[in-house]
């Protein structure tokens, strides 16, 4: 019944048994030291055991100054090594692929928490709380930012993880901020152009691919319109979305809006329409030949099949679906569709 949905599916070397994507969300299991707690890895393990093709874990930190929130995970000492591989091999016993999203928090990071300020492409707030002014990196800042994204790409090919994923949407965090015209207000060389914001991710993206080879496979999540005045349209991710297969990204999870203006269409609550990016998604899979992943409000297996079938994206992430039901996906496979929790 559900062909598109569980049919098989390659991103760049990785091979995936099924579409359904367990995209990044914090759980709130995490430990002081940034690593993988046991809690952490039942949680992934019992969405693999039910039959999510790929797991991607909350966004993991690249450096130990530099944290989303109080206790995220982190890929930034190679102590840390061992418990994502003790993640990987939870998660591969049953048949999953898992990633990680890296995210440098930047303009995000929480001054009342780390005592550092934060820092960002230019000194711009969004209206939001614990919001502080972030400090405008250097270009020297930047360049050691490119080697810790590298650098944890290392550490998580060296734990036995199968991708990671950069966060470079809703004009959130570092990578994000940069990208969006709102918030890069730069003049050199990350900045005012197009390609200049665009900058900062395409050298991280040559960094891993120095670092791990171009056989790693890199995904990149960005948003398809950011949904807000002075934001970045679709029409300009189109284009950034070519840039980014021509510098080797192997696969795109389009979201949108931006965070904190645009947070419904972020997070999206009930009564939103369902699958409210896949306009979004559909636009971008015109213009790339990678897959491209549809994220927001795709809480059902038929919806996830019907954007699948009408080729509005390649894969589905089903964030709230999988964690209000990890066995979602065993279950859609046996048609026992009354009996998965919404």
């Amino acid at each position: 019944m559900l062909k598109h949905l569980f049919s098989p599916i390659r991103i760049g070397s990785m091979e995936l048994k099924n579409r359904i994507v367990l995209p990044p969300m914090t759980v709130g299991y995490g430990v002081p030291e940034g690593t993988v707690s046991e809690k952490h890895r039942d949680y992934y393990e019992a969405r693999a055991e039910g039959g999510a093709g790929l797991i991607i874990t909350e966004a993991a930190a690249v450096h130990a100054q530099r944290k989303y929130g109080m206790f995220p995970l982190g890929l930034y000492e190679d102590d840390q090594i061992r418990s994502w591989n003790e993640l990987a091999e939870a998660t591969h016993r049953h048949g999953a692929k898992l990633a990680v999203q890296l995210m440098d928090p930047g303009p995000e990071s929480i001054m009342m928490l780390t005592g550092i300020q934060p820092v960002g492409p230019s000194p711009v707030i969004g209206r939001g709380l614990f919001r502080d002014v972030p400090r405008e990196l250097s270009i020297g800042e930047i360049e050691a930012i490119v080697e810790d994204f590298a650098e944890a790409t290392r550490r998580a090919k060296e734990a036995g993880l199968d991708a990671v994923q950069i966060h470079a949407a809703h004009g959130y965090a570092l990578v994000g901020s940069f990208m969006s015209p709102f918030f890069n207000k730069r003049t050199d060389k990350y900045g005012g152009s197009l390609e200049g914001r665009l900058r900062l991710l395409l050298e991280i993206i040559e960094a891993v691919q120095d670092k791990v080879g171009k056989d790693f496979p890199i995904i990149v999540r960005m948003s398809g319109d950011e949904r807000r005045t002075g934001g970045r349209t679709l029409q300009e991710t189109q284009f950034i979305a070519r840039i980014l297969v021509e510098a080797g990204v192997d696969a795109l999870e389009v979201s949108g809006g931006t965070i904190p203006t645009v947070f419904w269409a972020v997070v999206a609550p009930s009564g939103t329409p369902l699958g409210l990016n896949t306009d979004f998604s559909k636009a971008i899979k015109e213009v790339v030949d990678i897959p491209v992943i549809s994220v927001g409000r795709i809480n059902t297996p038929r919806v996830a099949e019907f954007i699948l079938e009408t080729g509005r994206a390649d894969m589905v992430s089903m964030g709230r679906a999988l964690h209000a039901d990890p066995e979602l996906p065993n279950k859609a496979a046996a048609g026992e569709f009354d009996d998965i929790t919404p």
